[in-house]
């Protein structure tokens, strides 16, 4: 949907493997902005007469566009400012150049636990292990959900039997203690999901996110 001139298609081109781990992204703010939870944040954004300016790695990036979808579901004044790169939005979030913006939590970790930053909530469904006293914004947005994730994906046309093998083997390393408590300290939430269940995101998420784009104009850049 950002890209509409690629040469192929996710949901045709692809057979898909296994959902591998979900990715921390947190809605974080400079501590000069008063807010301490989600409902304070968002009060605070409706009284500024301009919004609430918030930061992005970039134009498209599934932090952009869970502010947006923060703004639709939370009926919420908000202004998006793309950086070139999360290390570049956190930099001007320390500075309080740009009072708030969505970065992964691995690499916000060391500054909220400082507090030089401070963690509002985290976008995806379920709670972060690595902040997990920190609530959801779905806690207080019903139905936000915003799932940053990597997953592994196979050439359409793959037999069967290679992708449940893959499958079977990626969640016995996933699975693994060492391997889990690894990923968990980069804010890498395991998932091991099923083939089909690693599909039924893509089309989910296609549907969903492909509206969004449209309806905003957005487009990569």
């Amino acid at each position: 949907h950002l890209y509409p001139a690629m040469s192929f298609s996710p949901e045709k081109d692809l057979a898909p493997v296994a959902l591998l781990t979900k990715i921390g992204v947190g809605l974080i703010v400079n501590p000069a902005v008063p807010a301490k939870n989600m409902a304070e944040l968002l009060a605070y954004a409706n009284a500024q007469s301009n919004g609430l300016s918030f930061g992005s790695p970039g134009t498209g990036t599934p932090h952009h566009l869970a502010g947006e979808i923060l703004k639709q579901q939370a009926n919420v004044k908000m202004t998006h400012i793309p950086y070139k790169g999360g290390g570049p939005a956190m930099i001007d979030l320390l500075g309080n150049q740009v009072p708030s913006a969505f970065i992964a939590l691995a690499i916000a970790a060391p500054h909220i636990k400082s507090g030089k930053l401070r963690l509002i909530a985290v976008t995806q469904s379920t709670r972060s292990g690595l902040f997990a006293d920190t609530p959801t914004i779905g806690e207080t947005v019903r139905g936000f959900d915003v799932t940053s994730w990597m997953g592994l994906f196979a050439a359409a046309g793959t037999p069967p039997e290679i992708i449940n093998r893959l499958n079977a083997e990626i969640k016995k390393a996933l699975l693994d203690p060492a391997t889990s408590q690894a990923l968990a300290a980069q804010s890498l939430d395991v998932v091991a999901s099923t083939p089909a269940e690693l599909g039924e995101r893509v089309r989910a998420e296609s549907a969903r996110w492909g509206a969004l784009i449209k309806a905003n104009g957005i487009t990569a850049q």
